[in-house]
């Protein structure tokens, strides 16, 4: 049963920061997400390459192409700028798309007019591109919307927060594709937050936010086994002299350094193998040579990115001379922003994990080569190489039948990806529920309906093993959540508990429901009337297919033009290359449990997907009664 959470003087704010935080996070599924939400200029960019692409092989790349402009017409079609995306140049350029895209099943036609309108179609999607990019229009207008609705005076109703929900995911994939870190943009949302008293504050400070131009940063990197580079001063580095007084700017007296300088001076030490000698010019023993960059970003970690990008350039052509000698950059850097007192070091925001598993797979020569790309993907900095990597691992698990690998992971992943969302529904909704004060605090008899079932005895039979509260039955937790409270026979029966049990679950569950944050109350009512509506259990099915099936179509147009002719810059293409992750990961979720050939797997899951929707559609009415297995629809 639906319930109204508790409401307060920054609902709208406190929903708005956890909405943004939701999708900037990188450890949600491809559905919750942003980095899977094609935006506008995106979408024009990405048809322009195709259309490039075509100019330079016709026969070859005409394919990608209105893949592309469809990509392009769904994205302009589902953003929140509507007026932006009604100005003429963009209509202009939909109407041209959507010529091409109605001759798509006749390969001479649209080649035809393909040839003919190419010149016209680039120039109407870069014409419909700089609408966006005028005056950052786009970004403007997603800010505006989302500022209007924290000022809002009318009831948040339940439309509201879907917009807001909505907004917060185009919104973060809007800063992502400025090369911005998602999470650090969710960061600093939440400090305005806490930090103003009413919504319309944090609305004033909001706009404001997003109006910030990118900052000034310096940023020291590291270039082992080499202390010189003849010529280094010609490009966009300066190179810290050992013999000089290391400093950000120009060499300071050794009496008035600010603490950034001394910051560097430790990092500098360290790195040349000399913090623990007392003489700071000595030559001798030096192991790297330091070089410092200044560069424009929004966050520390994207200036680190910009340094590395330029800096692994470098090394590239110093390895192309030294071919007998090896020469890397390493990824721990330090960052200044200019005018603060201190600097800081930044490293990749990977997170400890203290005991680890192998995943259990079939062995085969594909197999294994497709795990060795799918951990050189994860561990890869640049965007796009990235992308390419994590694709090509894909294509190995893609042999092993009479269609082609890239054609087979094409057509059958996002079936995969929209599998594993059904569960996550389920996972999510857990999450919602215990995140803010844990397991624990559910209601006991809440706990008895969705246990596990556990043994009667502990392992060393020490007597009745203790039950951990963080281990529940998706299914009962499911059929508790989407329970009407009239069908109570039903509920005890698939949780296996007495009736009076399931009666005060449902009670307690419903009040304990009210203790929850807006965002989080709101979440769990949409997951709940998503599983109870047919209609609307198939559309989430549907369009999460749809947005991993243009994920595929991206990653494989990467993937052919970064073997050609793209750059290896570590924000391009930075929400796809985490999508990409995403991919991967929800198919080695899922594929290593059918056993046999990944490929064979993989087309039997395609099928197990439509299953799945055949049975949602024969629900009927039945909304109390569970749709699918929550457990089983990922196992053969």
């Amino acid at each position: 049963m639906e319930t109204v959470p508790r409401l307060g003087v920054l609902e709208r704010a406190l929903f708005m920061s956890e909405s943004i935080a939701a999708a900037a996070d990188p450890r949600a599924h491809l559905s919750v997400s942003a980095c899977s939400f094609l935006i506008p200029p995106a979408a024009l960019s990405e048809s322009i390459e195709a259309l490039e692409a075509f100019r330079n092989e016709p026969e070859h790349a005409f394919k990608a192409v209105v893949p592309a402009l469809r990509r392009a017409q769904r994205s302009v079609g589902r953003s929140a700028a509507v007026k932006i995306m009604q100005d003429p140049a963009i209509v202009s350029f939909l109407n041209l798309a959507k010529d091409a895209i109605i001759r798509e099943n006749n390969k001479g036609v649209l080649l035809a007019f393909l040839k003919t309108n190419r010149t016209a179609l680039t120039e109407a999607a870069a014409k419909a591109a700089k609408v966006c990019e005028h005056g950052l229009a786009y970004l403007s207008a997603l800010t505006s919307s989302m500022a209007g609705l924290l000022e809002s005076q009318e009831k948040f109703t339940r439309g509201q927060q879907t917009r807001v929900s909505s907004l917060s995911r185009e919104l973060v994939a809007a800063v992502a594709n400025q090369g911005r870190t998602p999470e650090l943009f969710a960061a600093s949302v939440q400090e305005i937050v806490e930090r103003c008293g009413t919504a319309t504050a944090v609305a004033t400070e909001f706009r404001a936010y997003m109006d910030v131009a990118p900052r000034n940063f310096q940023v020291a990197v590291v270039v082992d086994a080499t202390v010189r580079t003849l010529g280094i001063d010609t490009q966009i580095f300066r190179r810290i002299d050992p013999k000089e007084s290391v400093g950000w700017s120009a060499p300071t007296s050794a009496s008035k350094r600010p603490t950034a300088d001394m910051d560097l001076t430790r990092f500098c030490l360290r790195h040349w193998g000399m913090d623990g000698s007392a003489d700071t010019t000595a030559k001798h023993g030096l192991q790297s040579q330091i070089l410092i960059m200044k560069a424009r970003a929004w966050d520390g970690e994207q200036a680190r990115h910009a340094a590395l990008d330029a800096a692994e350039g470098i090394v590239d052509r110093i390895n192309a001379e030294h071919r007998t000698s090896q020469f890397g950059v390493k990824r721990k850097v330090m960052v200044w922003e200019e005018g603060d007192k201190g600097a800081f070091e930044v490293l990749s925001r990977n997170k400890l994990v203290p005991t680890t598993r192998m995943l259990n797979i079939s062995q085969s020569p594909s197999v294994n080569r497709s795990l060795r790309f799918a951990s050189r993907a994860a561990g890869e900095r640049a965007g796009s190489m990235q992308v390419f990597f994590a694709w090509i691992a894909l294509e190995y698990l893609g042999r092993g039948t009479q269609k082609t690998p890239q054609n087979l992971v094409a057509e059958n992943v996002p079936f995969v990806i929209s599998l594993v969302a059904l569960r996550q529904l389920c996972v999510h909704a857990w999450w919602l529920l215990t995140r803010e004060s844990g397991a624990g605090s559910l209601p006991t008899s809440v706990l008895d309906v969705i246990k596990r079932g556990t043994r009667s005895k502990s392992r060393h039979g020490l007597g009745t093993k203790k039950r951990n509260p963080n281990e529940f039955d998706m299914n009962k937790l499911m059929a508790l959540l989407i329970s009407d409270g009239l069908h109570l026979e039903q509920l005890a029966t698939a949780t296996g508990v007495s009736v009076e049990i399931a009666e005060a679950a449902v009670r307690e569950w419903v009040s304990f429901q009210q203790n929850l944050s807006p965002y989080s109350a709101y979440q769990v009512n949409h997951i709940r009337g998503t599983l109870r509506d047919d209609t609307r259990l198939k559309q989430f099915m549907e369009e999460v297919r749809i947005d991993a099936d243009e994920t595929m179509q991206r990653m494989r147009f990467v993937r052919n033009q970064t073997a050609h002719n793209a750059g290896v810059g570590s924000t391009e293409h930075l929400p796809l290359s985490e999508a990409a992750l995403k991919v991967l990961d929800a198919v080695f979720e899922t594929v290593p449990q059918w056993g046999g050939s990944p490929a064979v797997s993989l087309g039997s899951i395609s099928k197990r997907w439509k299953e799945v929707a055949l049975g949602v559609q024969k629900r009927g009415n039945a909304r109390h009664e569970l749709p699918f297995d929550a457990v089983k629809v990922l196992k053969p």
